[in-house]
């Protein structure tokens, strides 16, 4: 199939985009702020006389770093270039494997990496696979090893790690999977997943697979803010008293809006209601979870010293301990 150029320029008013052809041709382009990738797509396929078999993708191309990723459908163009450098470029081509996932989900994730295939003993069908991979309510754990290069090292290292919703995990003994020998490698929620180019060429990867974890911008706006606030409001002086325990009251967050509890009573009957919500039980045994019993532990100072390393489902680590509050 030849390659699709394109060579249109839109007159519509919005942000300037520059979009590569597979023939590598640049042509600028003019969208509006608030156009998708999937969006930006269709009207390429549209503009350039293709056939629309919805296997055209937007890659996000960084030839000197030697990384690419295809934007997500749902992904706005405008701020996925606003976090690129100036010798990164869009790419607009095919990508037959944009949604593979969905037609042969087990090509992705073999039975023997997805825990609970291995706990069930091969009892799941394989039609009931991408289901569970779906299900909003539930998040597989994927297992197995990687090699890991970090940022300035030279050399590769093995580790048995562990995907879950609250990031990636990799194992300090072995392939155990106990909290306390569990080291958070990546919180995946603000980052983007690359697919790495030459990578044994350029970084020496032990394969040719690669992928690399690359935070985003908003990661980085997020971290700057707080340097900018404290900068702020080092130019004032400091409060003359701090805020008093007993200004702090019990809340109900269960609701669309937060309310204040009142009634001590219904304070005490809410806390105890949430500390069993995070009790789980297994074999006989009581076990302390956060995230549903996917990671587990037998008492609260496990619990606590996990946390202190690992963020998990919790927004931050824990870092200090609270004060008893006067209801």
């Amino acid at each position: 199939m030849p390659s699709c150029s394109p060579d249109w320029c839109l007159l519509r008013p919005g942000e300037i985009v520059k979009i590569f052809g597979e023939d590598g041709m640049g042509k600028v382009v003019e969208i509006p702020s608030d156009m998708t990738a999937r969006d930006l797509c269709q009207l390429l396929v549209y503009k350039s006389h293709c056939v629309d078999d919805n296997s055209w993708a937007l890659v996000e191309h960084h030839p000197v770093l030697g990384l690419e990723r295809c934007l997500e459908d749902h992904e706005l163009v405008v701020q996925v270039q606003a976090s690129m450098t100036s010798e990164s470029r869009f790419v607009f081509r095919k990508n037959y494997a944009k949604y593979e996932f969905f037609k042969n989900p087990l090509n992705f994730f073999p039975e023997q990496m997805v825990a609970w295939c291995q706990e069930s003993n091969g009892t799941i069908p394989p039609s009931q696979l991408l289901q569970n991979f779906l299900n909003s309510s539930s998040c597989p754990e994927i297992q197995g090893y990687l090699y890991v290069k970090e940022t300035g090292r030279k050399s590769w290292k093995k580790l048995y790690v562990f995907l879950r919703r609250s990031g990636l995990y990799y194992s300090t003994k072995g392939t155990s999977k106990e909290p306390r020998h569990l080291q958070l490698l990546a919180d995946l929620e603000d980052s983007n997943i690359f697919t790495v180019i030459a990578g044994k060429k350029l970084h020496n990867a032990p394969t040719e697979y690669e992928f690399c974890i690359k935070y985003g911008i908003l990661l980085y706006q997020n971290y700057k803010f707080p340097q900018q606030r404290k900068a702020l409001i080092s130019h004032f002086p400091a409060p003359m008293r701090s805020v008093s325990e007993n200004s702090l009251v019990a809340m109900d967050f269960s609701g669309t809006i937060g309310r204040v509890i009142d009634n001590p009573v219904e304070a005490q009957s809410a806390a105890l209601e949430e500390a069993h919500a995070w009790r789980c039980e297994e074999d006989g045994q009581m076990f302390f979870s956060l995230d549903d019993g996917t990671t587990k532990f037998t008492d609260l100072i496990q619990l606590v010293e996990f946390y202190q390393l690992n963020r998990g489902v919790l927004p931050c680590k824990l870092k200090h301990p609270c004060t008893i509050v006067a209801l």
